[in-house]
């Protein structure tokens, strides 16, 4: 059995499906057998409805005001916009993941507010051209690279996810991490109860830990030769041995984690914007609707010293 900390990293992808490629393989821990086959890794997550890795990349764009109007005359629920001032000229910018804008026809009630869904579904696919002309990702809305595109009639210019490209609004709103974090199950929980966040998580269904005969687990703080400490020890000891025993017997994996403890080591990644870490923090490190878990405050405090860092 392996007894590690917590840890924190921020990953730093500018293509998006190599990001979304890193992240989605860390749910079956295959990260090593990431190539060059970006494309067609999207495309299968496209294909087998497995979307909910598409939300880890956003693309930030301006746009035309009159584009900008149709979009904000309507309840969209993943697209992020803003209307502000950067060096003395007034822009108009939208933010969304590859899933949101797969879905923001079906998303939009555009009818309820009087624009027609055709109108909305015109500009999903001029804003997925732009998208796939920009960084060449066709596996990220189901394509192939001999899919055929429409002719472009409005113009965008894409914004980089840095501090210098926006304003203090527009970072609020569009800027973006995604934080790599190693913790327990139990505090994984909590990291995943914010709504305003994407997550990608080490699956117990389908990573099997017999193949090691080990698991591994997160130190909980309790002081080494204490009797609390054995205690935990050797719980967490003969979870392990029951596990391996389930493993050896023919069960799947998916059966035999119900052994497993709560502090069995997992690793998340979280992808939200500015505006969510900033609540992350508050409530997960500052303690602002109660004393957060001593571990969880701990891997908070790790994540904002690597945004933090990030942003100097």
């Amino acid at each position: 059995m392996k007894v590690m900390n917590q840890s924190a990293r921020l990953l730093i992808e500018k293509d998006p499906m190599k990001h979304i490629e890193r992240v989605a393989r860390l749910c079956y821990k295959s990260e090593d057998k990431i190539n060059d086959g970006h494309a067609k890794f999207c495309k299968r997550l496209f294909d087998n409805k497995h979307h909910a890795m598409l939300e880890h990349f956003r693309f930030i764009m301006e746009i035309a005001p009159p584009v900008y109007d149709v979009l904000s005359s309507v309840a969209h629920p993943y697209v992020e916009m803003t209307n502000s001032i950067f060096y003395g000229r007034q822009r108009f910018v939208i933010s969304f993941n590859a899933r949101g804008l797969n879905n923001l026809t079906v998303d939009s009630m555009a009818e309820q507010f009087g624009v027609l869904p055709s109108v909305i579904d015109t500009i999903r696919n001029e804003l997925i051209a732009h998208i796939i002309r920009y960084y060449g990702c066709y596996g990220l809305f189901g394509m192939d690279e001999d899919s055929h595109l429409e002719p472009l009639s409005f113009g965008v210019n894409f914004i980089e996810n840095d501090d210098d490209t926006m304003s203090e609004l527009e970072r609020r709103r569009h800027r973006w991490f995604s934080v790599h974090m190693v913790t327990d199950r139990g505090i994984s929980h909590e990291i995943v109860r914010h709504r305003m966040a994407s997550f990608a998580q080490e699956s117990t269904r389908y990573c099997n830990y017999g193949k090691t005969g080990e698991i591994a687990v997160i130190d909980q703080g309790f002081n080494k030769g204490t009797h609390e400490y054995y205690i935990w020890l050797c719980n967490v000891e003969n979870c392990e041995i029951s596990y391996n025993q389930l493993i050896e017997s023919g069960i799947s994996p998916q059966y035999a984690r119900s052994v497993l403890p709560t502090s069995v080591k997992t690793e998340i990644i979280m992808t939200a914007p500015v505006y969510e870490w900033d609540h992350f923090f508050d409530i997960r490190m500052l303690g602002n609707s109660g004393a957060p878990h001593p571990l969880m405050k701990k891997l908070a405090s790790m994540v904002y010293d690597c945004i933090k860092e990030c942003i100097i």
